[in-house]
């Protein structure tokens, strides 16, 4: 019997996995397109999006962990210190060599540019490697709002605020410009809605996950604990795809050997930020912020400064060559 319920409830929940899928692709969710649109056109709303996400996520599972002891690990923090930043400002160049972060990846992928598919290995082999010159995850703590008080309620409070100013702010801004389609505001909440939803029936979740699990003390895995997490990306990368075809945005691309390599070297910085952060971008998003977890929180903003920082180097860069080019 309890067999058939945890099969029902997976079932259930990939079902939940394939929507955030939709709503990705729908979405155009991208950190490394959200700091780019933030540099150079001065515009944060996709750049806050990520937060609203996070906010959502948190305003869910707080109050089950603050009733249910049982359900603490929701909510998991780990210990600040130089791994945070260190990994953060490596993932950040990672994900600006592959093109593309986490959930941009799924949402180019969808869209058939098969270039993105060496994402995967690179981010296995970096976790591997990571493993192998035993760089060691950040020890667990307890986290601030893990227990209703001050903190914690400060916390709901401002997650409560942004969930509300943003999605009146991006309802008020899809009606000035009279585009069609939802605001963007809607396709992340649902991601943060379904991710904390499904975060309660499975844990903690993300795909990134996956490289952790299987590359954290290989032998001592549960090869089923893998199934389920791939089991889960499966239906989002789906979910993502089904999107793309129906709004005839898919076009299958064969990789070039420079996208290849670059997809590659860029998932293999990604999968050893993994170990340092713990986790990528979506896992900082869908779980470390609204955690409150502060090794998460300096990571997404050194992985962010990281990559304005980039790009702001590489603009100033092409301005030069451009003037010496007769």
């Amino acid at each position: 019997m309890p067999e058939l319920r945890f099969t029902i409830i997976y079932i259930v929940c990939l079902f939940m996995a394939g929507i955030i899928g939709y709503a990705i692709s729908k979405g155009s969710t991208c950190c490394v397109a959200a700091v780019m649109e933030m540099v150079q056109k001065r515009r944060v709303r996709r750049f806050l999006s990520f937060l609203l996400c996070s906010a959502t996520v948190a305003i869910i599972l707080m109050p089950i962990v603050w009733f249910d002891k049982d359900h603490t690990d929701l909510l998991p923090a780990y210990r600040l210190g130089w791994a945070s930043l260190l990994g953060g400002a490596f993932y950040g160049i990672g994900a600006l060599i592959n093109g593309a972060c986490n959930f941009g990846t799924i949402d180019r992928l969808s869209a058939g540019d098969t270039r993105y598919l060496f994402l995967f290995p690179g981010l296995i082999g970096g976790a591997c490697l990571g493993s192998l010159l035993n760089i060691d995850t950040p020890p667990r703590t307890s986290s601030l709002i893990a227990e209703p008080g001050p903190i914690a309620y400060i916390w709901m409070a401002l997650c409560l605020i942004l969930l509300v100013s943003f999605t009146i702010a991006s309802i008020r801004h899809k009606r000035e410009r009279g585009t069609p389609g939802k605001p963007v505001a809607f396709y992340m909440t649902t991601i943060g809605a379904l991710t904390a939803l499904i975060t309660i029936a499975l844990g903690p979740w993300h795909y990134t996950r996956i490289a952790v699990v299987a590359t954290n003390d290989w032998l001592a895995t549960s090869a089923g604990h893998v199934a389920i997490l791939a089991g889960l990306m499966g239906a989002v990368i789906i979910g993502a795809l089904i999107t793309a075809i129906r709004e005839k945005r898919f076009k299958l691309r064969a990789p070039t050997l420079s996208g290849a390599l670059y997809s590659t070297l860029g998932g293999a910085l990604m999968g050893a930020s993994l170990l340092l952060i713990p986790g990528g971008n979506d896992g900082i998003i869908l779980s470390g912020l609204p955690s409150l977890s502060l090794s998460a929180v300096f990571a997404y903003t050194t992985m962010c400064l990281t990559i304005a920082f980039m790009i702001l180097i590489s603009e100033r860069l092409m301005k030069i060559t451009h003037k010496k080019t007769p």
